[in-house]
């Protein structure tokens, strides 16, 4: 297994280890290097490895390839690019969202919107390593868009249905040893549910939504979850909210990355405080 020296400060772009590999595997498809296969990462989103694992690596390619040109819902005739996850391979936290808004599916990469560019620089205030610790995804990859007037809307039930495959790869395989899983809003939460437990009765779990009673932490088998506001829900309320309400909330949603935070390092599991 080979070891890197060099400084990955700046994503896998300084790593030449990573690069190479990378570069070396995936051209040695054809359909991939036809297709131009590009896994996302930038300064901003790295893709970082703690090991060079040649098959390991291919798994992901050949994962990312096959979603990054999925066409098993109507969803792929109205999308720009599909956004299958992004971040670090090895993640310590996986965040899942709703769904790529209109610079997700510009750029084929998950939470760099306005909304994605709040949680980012959230979760970075609060100590996470952007570059090595977090994988984020959607419940779907690509943009749900109403085909009445192009405008962007909530993932049907059978959007997300179709797809679970990519959802469970990501959950079960990628980040099987992660510690936290975050969950972003109500779409998120049944996305979770569906995947997990598809026998359940979802009405139960959206009837708890609805009233409130879902934020924080829960248990599922051996995934931790934490469950929060989608940071939509932030941008819709700092501009039709007072600023006083809206500092409130604002200053609870930063503390329950806080709460988040303080587990991955301390093993401390507790609600938010300001939550009580």
């Amino acid at each position: 297994m080979g070891q890197c020296s060099t400084d990955c400060s700046k994503g896998i772009r300084g790593c030449t280890l990573i690069r190479d590999t990378l570069h070396r595997f995936c051209t040695t498809t054809a359909d991939m290097r036809a297709a131009n296969l590009k896994i996302p990462w930038d300064r901003n989103l790295g893709l970082t490895l703690q090991n060079e694992d040649r098959s390991w690596l291919d798994d992901y390619a050949a994962f990312y390839y096959k979603w990054s040109h999925c066409r098993d819902c109507r969803l792929c005739h109205t999308r720009g690019q599909s956004a299958p996850g992004t971040g670090s391979l090895s993640p310590k936290v996986l965040v899942i969202g709703e769904a790529p808004g209109p610079v997700e599916d510009e750029q084929g990469i998950p939470f760099v919107g306005p909304t994605g560019t709040l949680l980012r620089e959230t979760m970075k205030k609060v100590g996470f390593d952007l570059y090595n610790d977090v994988y984020f995804t959607n419940v779907v990859s690509c943009i749900p868009r109403d085909t009445r007037n192009s405008k962007f809307r909530a993932p049907t039930n059978t959007e997300a249905t179709a797809c679970l495959e990519r959802l469970n790869y990501i959950v079960n395989t990628l980040c099987r040893d992660t510690k936290v899983v975050i969950l972003l809003g109500a779409v998120a939460m049944l996305g979770w549910q569906r995947l997990m437990h598809p026998q359940t009765d979802l009405t139960i779990l959206e009837n708890q939504i609805r009233v409130g009673k879902s934020i924080g932490w829960s248990q599922d088998d051996n995934f931790k979850l934490y469950t929060t506001y989608h940071p939509s829900f932030i941008e819709r309320h700092k501009k039709l909210s007072d600023a006083i309400k809206f500092k409130s909330l604002y200053q609870d949603w930063i503390y329950d990355f806080v709460v988040v935070k303080k587990f991955i390092n301390e093993g401390v599991g507790r609600d938010n405080p300001r939550r009580q």
